[in-house]
């Protein structure tokens, strides 16, 4: 029989976890004709004899790492199936992870490909699990009680490919994954952007649910994987003119509980970005009439997919529109336009409307990362302008205040160190007058114009977004 689906596994070394793999799939993959293609990259001696023993696959050696866009993209070439399973070998599949999958692309003709919820990944498609990591037979009675739910499919920016089903001729119509990645990671990233450039669909699949033991291969060299990461990362944001992926794709939650708790009127979102908000917001259906304004064109031709009106991003258009909002959401903009645009917006806004205002801290230890390894240029101001400056902290509320706003609440988000920002960190520590501040990575800011002033409302985040 023809298999429906061709599930692709990349391996290198740990064998343990690849056998672990293959065997979930053999027990709980029944309901769906498959082929198993196992590209193996370069893996020792011990690791490709024992995959040599198992049945049922179709193994393909190679004698070299040619890593997860070039083993992927050979996978695809060979495969027979309607539908492509990307999935990586520290995984542990379960009942009707697949199906549910292969069920929601038959069902919803409008979507590309589809995800499942894990354990273990970056995005929306993490949830919080009640069993220990290594205790599989209870995850698998938690997943078998997710399989048999009913929750409506959630779109979403973002796809991670630990495990990922995608429609054959989505390969046709967009290519296959950029070699030009090393090793792995990112590559996803941008098979997700060119998927959406092409107005395509992406949805987690919320009936089904994968374990995942991530990032195995690169445990035994962390500083190995943390390089190859951030020379990803560069070539990301160089090939898609600085997207800024990693921030977009997420929505900060606290911006979206506070527009959740308010009545629905007109929401005007400057530095829109790729509509992360907006997505969140028509997902729980909450009414609002989401005007953006986007200079990124990328990033702006994204985000028209969620927003009902889009604009230009500039100071010029801001004072032409006639619209009162009800609530405004401003991020991104301040490098260019500086706190001024807290005064152009006064004349849109509604009676008791609310602000809310991301300020990236310039204080973080990412700027001085930035400065001692040379990146600090272009668009980037320099620290000594008048217009940096509004970019710190402690002087963030003063300039507020000056433009006749009132702080109701502030929201500190933090980001997690790299070693090497650690060590900056650990450096400067003894020279910081606020030891709060290198901790800060951006701050929202809840205003309302000529409101009774209040005691502001300090929270925390462990996010980066």
């Amino acid at each position: 029989m023809k298999p429906i689906c061709s599930i692709i596994i990349l391996s290198y070394n740990q064998f343990e976890y690849t056998k672990t793999c293959l065997s979930s799939i053999a027990r709980y993959t029944d309901d769906v004709p498959y082929e198993v293609i196992l590209i193996d990259n370069g893996s020792d001696a011990a690791t490709v004899a024992g995959l040599q023993q198992i049945e049922g696959i179709r193994l393909v050696r190679n004698e070299q790492n040619i890593g997860f866009a070039g083993g992927c993209n050979q996978g695809i070439r060979m495969a027979a199936g309607k539908y492509i399973m990307l999935l990586n070998n520290d995984t542990v599949v379960t009942e009707k992870w697949l199906s549910n999958m292969i069920q929601l692309l038959e069902k919803m003709p409008e979507a590309a490909m589809t995800g499942p919820l894990t354990n273990a990944t970056v995005g929306k498609q993490k949830i919080e699990v009640p069993y220990p990591q290594d205790d599989m037979q209870a995850m698998q009675q938690f997943a078998l009680r997710i399989a048999s739910g009913h929750a409506r499919p959630w779109r979403t920016l973002r796809l991670v490919a630990f495990c990922v089903l995608i429609r054959r001729e989505v390969f046709e119509e967009i290519g296959l994954f950029d070699t030009n990645f090393a090793v792995g990671n990112y590559e996803d990233d941008d098979f997700n952007i060119r998927l959406l450039c092409a107005g395509k669909k992406s949805y987690i699949c919320s009936n089904s649910f994968v374990h995942h033991f991530m990032n195995i291969s690169f445990r035994p060299r962390s500083a190995e994987r943390e390089r190859i990461m951030l020379r990803n990362k560069a070539y990301l944001e160089q090939k898609w003119n600085h997207l800024d992926w990693n921030h977009h794709t997420v929505c900060n939650s606290w911006l979206l509980e506070n527009l959740l708790a308010r009545r629905p009127g007109n929401l005007l979102h400057i530095g829109c970005g790729l509509g992360a908000l907006e997505l969140e917001l028509r997902h729980k259906d909450a009414g609002w009439h989401m005007t953006g304004m986007e200079s990124h064109a990328v990033r702006a031709s994204i985000a028209r997919n969620f927003l009902d009106e889009m604009y230009p991003y500039s100071i010029d258009t801001l004072e032409e529109l006639e619209q009162r909002f009800h609530a405004v959401v401003i991020e991104c903009t301040l490098e260019k336009w500086g706190m001024k645009v807290l005064d152009k917006v006064k004349k849109l806004l509604a009676e008791d409307a609310v602000v809310l205002i991301r300020i990236f801290n310039a204080c973080h230890v990412t700027s001085l990362e930035k400065m001692v390894t040379g990146q600090v240029g272009g668009e980037l101001l320099c620290a000594a302008s008048d217009e940096f400056s509004c970019y710190f902290g402690r002087d963030v509320e003063k300039q507020i205040e000056r433009y006749g706003y009132h702080i109701m609440a502030r929201r500190d988000i933090t980001k997690t160190k790299s070693a090497t920002q650690q060590k900056l960190y650990d450096a400067v520590y003894d020279f910081l007058t606020d030891k709060e501040e290198p901790d800060i990575y951006n701050r929202i800011y809840q205003l309302r114009e000529n409101g009774k002033a209040g005691k502001v409302t300090k929270d925390h985040e462990a996010s980066g977004r």
